[in-house]
């Protein structure tokens, strides 16, 4: 064959140029892929609580007010139990004793008949894509002849139950703070024209999407949740009415748990834990003031009652944002956007 007609191939300091090239280039697309990725997660997570909100609202069209935040009946149901009819999961929730309890703690059995209904329950609306938090927590239960070792889904949302400035609260609980000024409440139905501040300018749900960190760094949970995940209850038996009033009926409340709830007391994108104080987040279950944060840069989406989704910037005036939660405190705040 002719010289003229020979395939000139690669040298090699040309194959080493093109792909330091290729290495370039991708090491410029990667961090546009990967916004592109997050950005569409946290659309996600935003659809998510527009989904909740109008579940929210369709319960209250149903019942003439938003649900309880629980039920203590025994370490009764939260909220997310009864919205599972407007969540796509009728069945799930017709399986359901709720005259049982609905999840295990401190040696009170987990009932048989609920216990399977809950069992790896898996709501993709009740997690934001974006959290690496664990979809789902163990919990055993030596006495349980189904299920002895359950699964069940930790949502990524929290409701609240107001802030620590609202005029019913009891700061004196063992656990942090307890407000009763917010949308979410023990045995109690909020309907919209108790929402006295509007709508739009109260928080009913917020996200929780993010580790916490300890004095020495480290990873930990800090959202309000017990072995039962997203669906067991608070464990007071009164709701909180001014300092001294004992949620829990007892002179120390120490049994005063916020399962799934949070009382505002910390600014959006608080994270430390402080070791030993029983009024920051921290990392055992039920603890009343766990903060809202997310894993989105500068912020937290947030649910308000008028099933709208703001995302908060971690920036806005503690004040400003203990008013967004309480309904009824008359200290109303501008626009949002």
């Amino acid at each position: 064959m002719s010289q003229a007609l020979r395939r000139r191939g690669f040298t090699l300091v040309e194959l080493l140029v093109v792909i330091a090239i290729i290495g370039v280039l991708v090491g410029l697309l990667l961090p546009a892929v990967q916004q592109a990725r997050e950005a569409a997660r946290r659309a996600q997570c935003t659809n998510n609580l527009k989904q909740i909100g109008s579940a929210m609202h369709n319960y209250h069209d149903a019942h003439g007010g938003f649900p309880p935040g629980n039920i203590v009946n025994s370490h009764g149901p939260t909220a997310w139990v009864f919205l599972l009819p407007y969540l796509d999961q009728l069945a799930a929730y017709e399986r359901l004793n709720l005259d049982q309890r609905i999840g295990f703690y401190f040696g009170h059995p987990f009932s048989e008949v609920n216990r399977p209904a809950m069992h790896d329950l898996d709501i993709s609306t009740l997690i934001c894509p974006s959290s690496p938090l664990p979809r789902f927590g163990t919990q055993s239960c030596s006495s349980c002849t189904t299920y002895p070792t359950s699964s069940l889904l930790r949502g990524t949302y929290v409701l609240l139950s107001g802030a620590d400035t609202h005029r019913t609260t009891d700061n004196d609980a063992q656990r942090g703070p307890v407000s009763s000024g917010g949308v979410f409440l023990k045995d109690s139905i909020i309907p919209i024209s108790k929402i006295t501040d509007g709508t739009s300018k109260t928080i009913m749900v917020a996200e929780q999407s993010d580790w916490g960190r300890s004095n020495s760094s480290n990873q930990v949970e800090i959202r309000p949740l017990g072995g039962s995940g997203s669906w067991m209850g608070q464990s007071v038996v009164g709701n909180a009415n001014g300092d001294g009033t004992y949620p829990t009926g007892g002179t120390n409340n120490n049994s005063a748990r916020c399962f799934n709830l949070t009382t505002v007391s910390y600014p959006i994108g608080f994270k430390q834990r402080i070791n030993g104080s029983t009024t920051t987040a921290g990392t055992r279950p039920g603890d009343c003031n766990t903060p809202i944060q997310s894993i989105h840069a500068g912020g937290a989406n947030v649910l308000l009652a008028d099933g709208a989704v703001r995302f908060l910037s971690d920036s806005l005036d503690l004040n400003a944002l203990k008013n967004l939660a309480n309904r009824d405190d008359g200290n109303i705040i501008g626009s949002l956007d």
